[in-house]
């Protein structure tokens, strides 16, 4: 855990539902935290209820990166994906707000201990091609994002 001034950074990614029920039972005050690294990259191994409750965090980062439809795994990687997709529902559906790699790329929480900035790679980009340019970019809704392969 990672705490400046009144905020705080909880990064446990490897850890499944042993290694979350072992924190709430050893260090329950220390796992409240305004921020999280979701365990185990979203898949099924991990972010309990119980762990999502006692940490109960605004914000959440999902480290993630779909495979390619072409790749040798397509079906590990869809139903990774489909694991995924439940994960981030259990952290939207307690208004959590989640940044993903997959879709945010880099994301900065930067902090004077008080107030945040919080910015994205992604919104970061889209200025830049929105200054340079002069058009704004489309928006696209992270379900729509993804582009279909052709099929082989």
């Amino acid at each position: 855990k990672i705490i400046i001034g009144n905020k705080s950074f909880l990064i446990c990614p490897n850890i499944n539902y042993d290694g979350e029920r072992n924190l709430i039972a050893t260090v329950p005050e220390l796992l409240k935290s305004d921020v999280m690294l979701i365990p185990g990259c979203g898949s099924k191994f991990g972010s309990s209820q119980e762990f999502i409750d006692a940490v109960s965090p605004k914000y959440a980062i999902l480290q993630y990166e779909e495979f390619s439809a072409k790749s040798v795994f397509c079906m590990a990687a869809k139903k990774q994906t489909e694991e995924v997709e439940e994960t981030v529902k259990k952290y939207t559906d307690k208004g959590i707000k989640i940044f993903r790699t997959d879709i945010d790329h880099a994301i900065q929480f930067i902090t004077d201990g008080s107030d945040w900035e919080i910015k994205t790679m992604k919104e970061v980009a889209d200025a830049e091609f929105e200054q340079a340019s002069g058009v704004k970019p489309m928006k696209i809704a992270a379900s729509e994002e993804k582009v279909a392969e052709p099929d082989l």
